[in-house]
């Protein structure tokens, strides 16, 4: 199989939280190992030899930084090695993810979600109006909670967006800046149905 084709039809990313084993000790610095059961660890090491808890998510941001390679064991009946390019063509929404996660979880503030993600394609449900076409425009909104203004559900991939707009009405592909730039009355809540969900207030754009 080929590798880059790998990395998109296990959908690493929808599997961003799943825990797998990582060698403690190893003098391989340009090289990554991930073993997605304990069972392809021992196999390899034998069941003396200690290992450490990762999620996939911390192994794709740490090939990302480092720009290094990745040997994936447990998931087929050999070992897949991945690339730092196959690595990229997970991006921009591996980097998406990343800084969502390093928010749900206090690591960075608001502000630097924005810098973070504000550059980063988004899809959106409904249209910016265009005065030439006509016809439909506008956008969907959710209210908050607890606040008093609407959000506009913002997606990473076409896959998410699609499985929330069961009406079927028109899409656009955006960026959070230039979405807020348009409708600035408004909060953004970006992939309301993940964990790592996050809601930008009006005001802080």
């Amino acid at each position: 199989m080929n590798n880059g084709l790998f990395i998109q039809q296990f959908e690493l990313l929808d599997r961003w939280n799943i825990p797998v084993a990582i060698p403690i000790n190893t003098d391989d610095k340009e090289k990554n190992e991930m073993y997605a059961t304990v069972e392809s660890y021992e196999k390899k090491y034998g069941k003396n030899e200690k290992y450490e808890i990762k999620s996939i998510l911390e192994m794709l941001k740490k090939v990302r930084d480092n720009k290094t390679d990745l040997s994936i064991d447990g998931v087929l009946p050999f070992t897949v090695d991945v690339t730092y390019e196959d690595i990229q063509l997970l991006e921009p929404e591996l980097s998406g993810i990343i800084s969502l996660v390093e928010y749900m979880k206090e690591e960075i503030s608001e502000e630097e979600l924005i810098e973070k993600i504000g550059e980063i394609p988004v899809i959106f449900t409904g249209e910016y109006p265009d005065i030439e076409k006509g016809g439909y425009f506008g956008i969907h909104t959710v209210k908050h909670i607890k606040e008093d203004y609407e959000m506009i559900p913002v997606f990473l991939n076409k896959k998410n967006v699609e499985e929330y707009n069961k009406g079927n009405h028109p899409t656009t592909e955006t960026t959070i800046k230039e979405l807020r730039n348009f409708y600035s009355k408004y909060g953004i809540i970006v992939e309301p149905q993940k964990e790592y969900w996050a809601v930008i207030k009006p005001e802080v754009i």
